[in-house]
């Protein structure tokens, strides 16, 4: 659990700094427009990272976790 919670606090601080920088990329007219794109594309990629996962993992008729790689 602590590791999950460290590796939940890692990615977390890693986008607070990429999207500090990200936002000076647009013009400051044209932010707004620019952060909802780049929440929008974050949003989709969990989700579809979330499909991914859920055709990896599998559950057996025993109920454990199995994987198809």
């Amino acid at each position: 659990m602590i590791i999950h919670s460290l590796l939940f606090i890692g990615t977390t601080a890693r986008m607070v700094s990429s999207t500090a920088l990200a936002i000076l990329v647009p013009a400051a007219e044209k932010r707004g427009a620019f952060m909802l794109l780049d929440a929008s594309i974050q949003q989709l990629t969990a989700g579809l990272s979330a499909v991914l996962a859920g055709w990896i993992v599998l559950e057996a008729i025993d109920g454990q976790l199995t994987t198809k790689l």
